[in-house]
C-alpha cells in the first residue's frame, strides 16, 4: 500500500509548526516543518500513514537542545 502525500493543511492539523524550509535530505528535495513541541504516540502514529520522516534537530552550539522536524518530500 502506497503512502498518502502530506500536505501543509495536513501537517497543521496534525500539530503545531513554528518554520519551514524548502531543502533537500538524502536526495530527495521537500519541506522540513519545524515543531513547537514534541509529537505524542498519537500524533506519531497518525504520520506514520503519510509519506514523510520524523528527524530531530539539534543547534551546532547547543546540542543539548533538540526540535522535532518533519520532513515531507514533495
Amino acid at each position: 500500500m502506497a503512502l498518502k502525500k502530506i500536505s501543509f493543511k495536513e501537517i497543521s492539523k496534525i500539530t503545531n509548526h513554528y518554520k519551514t524550509t524548502q531543502s533537500e535530505w538524502q536526495g530527495k528535495k521537500g519541506i522540513f516543518y519545524f515543531l513547537t513541541e514534541n509529537l505524542t504516540e498519537a500524533q506519531k502514529k497518525e504520520l506514520s500513514g503519510y509519506n514523510c520522516e520524523i528527524l530531530v534537530s539539534r543547534s551546532q552550539y547547543a546540542p543539548e537542545l533538540k526540535r522535532t522536524v518533519i520532513f515531507a518530500p514533495k
